[in-house]
């Protein structure tokens, strides 16, 4: 009967996320890790959190709160931690780690911590930053660096490597780079471009770049590659180029565009193509075997746009 009953909560749990069709109309990089309102109607609809894959251990872990909470925190670190992979290292690290707080603070750590695959990694390279922070920063680290695969490696670059900002800008660029699979490479890249931009500039670039494979060769080419433009234009070029697994191609591609075009309909085409494995097949198709349109038309021909 057990059985039966947690089935049944599974079933109606995806059921009540399979009915949810709301979209949001954010920018994921860019979305308040917090949460919105809940009568948010452009809210986006999560599935449900995974069922916890050690119970024991998640329920023996915040029990071993006993000492500095009631059984309301214990019941909270459980919801929070419920998550986690490892919500014995998660636990741990909250309380024992993490320091200069009560145990409201513990709690904040273990819910925003959960979804981290290193919790501990997480935590310690966020209690790194006391020196230069109060409790609210590291939470806030935590908070931003949970997504990362490698959290001290983020927290690290955004602390030594990014340069011209202050606490407020290394959380911006924990934040920013969490979604990185090469943190350290998207911070670098990023930092590389001192001599055109200001701190603004460089974290913009973290925060779009981010989901690039190739964070370094994407910067490359959109400072050196691309010609005709500004740090604005080399930003969306940046932006728009983040998503493709060969950016260093897909650049080049769309600067081959220049005799036929200028920065906008070179940055329209790095937009366009950008989510095409073979970019430089798909704009030399577009521009050379697609016959009786303009540029507008090739641009639409490599973005895959239905004529309006």
């Amino acid at each position: 009967m057990l059985r039966f009953s947690v089935f049944a909560l599974v079933v109606a749990g995806w059921a009540g996320w399979a009915g949810c069709t709301s979209e949001s109309t954010s920018d994921p990089a860019t979305t308040d890790p917090t949460g919105g309102k809940a009568d948010d109607s452009s809210e986006v609809c999560e599935p449900p959190a995974p069922a916890q894959q050690n119970p024991l251990e998640l329920v023996t872990a915040c029990e071993g709160l006993n000492s500095i909470t009631n059984i309301n925190g214990k019941i909270d670190c459980i919801a929070g931690a419920a998550a986690s992979v490892a919500p014995q290292a998660l636990v741990t690290a909250c309380t024992t780690t993490l320091t200069g707080t009560n145990i409201n603070g513990r709690l904040d750590c273990i819910r925003t911590g959960a979804r981290s695959p290193v919790p501990d990694e997480l935590v310690a390279a966020c209690e790194s930053l006391g020196p230069i922070t109060n409790i609210n920063g590291k939470l806030e680290c935590i908070v931003g660096a949970e997504r990362s695969p490698k959290p001290a490696e983020l927290v690290n670059a955004c602390r030594n490597t990014l340069t011209g900002t202050n606490i407020n800008g290394i959380l911006d660029c924990i934040a920013g780079g969490a979604r990185s699979e090469v943190p350290g490479e998207l911070v670098t890249a990023c930092e590389g471009m001192n001599a055109i931009t200001n701190i603004n500039g460089k974290l913009s670039c973290i925060t779009t770049a981010t989901r690039s494979p190739e964070p370094q060769a994407l910067v490359t080419a959109c400072t050196t590659t691309l010609t005709g433009t500004n740090i604005n234009g080399r930003l969306d070029c940046i932006a728009g180029g983040a998503e493709s697994t060969v950016p260093s191609e897909l650049v080049t591609a769309c600067e081959g565009l220049n005799a036929i075009t200028n920065i906008n309909g070179k940055l329209d085409c790095i937009h366009g193509a950008s989510r095409s494995p073979k970019p430089a097949e798909l704009v030399d198709a577009c521009v050379n075997v697609l016959t009786g349109t303009n540029i507008n038309g090739r641009l639409d021909c490599i973005a895959n746009r239905p004529v309006n």
